[in-house]
């Protein structure tokens, strides 16, 4: 494969098959990799959309060197879909007390409670502020505050399992 066929691929509806030929490739090409780390901040919704569903399917801690990069583009994307999918790959990374953002913290709060967003999104910011917030006792104090307001709230399911998960795993880090 060569570097100038990623973009068309991702610039097209893609499938298992694509998504499984993209990883392959950019295990043994390291352009490919690079390639497609960028089509992730393409300014083409489609293609930046299909980069991150092919990073999610992969080893997240190849990830991690643009941690802060994905943290802008999770902030400031209008996409939906792509607010996900770039939330998804920072939360299953390593989170230490050097890599939280005061912004991005604030941005998980604010979305997690907020009911224009949608369930996936607010199931993510849970989860986020939980993995930001667990170095600091008073955040985490901060965070079960946030969470006991949400039960006044309309839940998703999603949203519902992730703070009942999170609420657990607070309880468990003060034992």
């Amino acid at each position: 494969m060569r570097v100038e066929e990623v973009r068309g691929i991702l610039s097209r509806r893609i499938h298992e098959n694509d998504i499984l030929e993209l990883l392959y490739y950019r295990q043994e090409q390291k352009d490919i990799a690079e390639e497609l780390i960028e089509c992730v901040f393409d300014e083409d919704a489609k293609v930046s959309r299909n980069a991150l569903w092919v990073l999610t399917w992969d080893i997240i801690d190849r990830t991690e060197p643009f941690r802060s990069r994905l943290v802008a583009l999770a902030l400031m994307t209008p996409h939906v879909a792509i607010r996900r999918l770039s939330m998804t790959l920072l939360e299953k990374m390593r989170w230490e007390m050097e890599d939280v953002r005061v912004d991005f913290l604030d941005f998980c709060f604010e979305k997690m409670l907020s009911e224009s967003e949608p369930p996936g999104v607010r199931a993510l910011c849970i989860k986020l502020c939980y993995h930001l917030g667990r170095h600091y006792p008073e955040l985490l104090d901060e965070l079960k505050l946030m969470l006991c307001e949400l039960a006044d709230m309309p839940m998703s399911p999603a949203v519902a399992c992730s703070r009942k998960n999170i609420l657990n795993r607070i309880e468990k880090s003060r034992k």
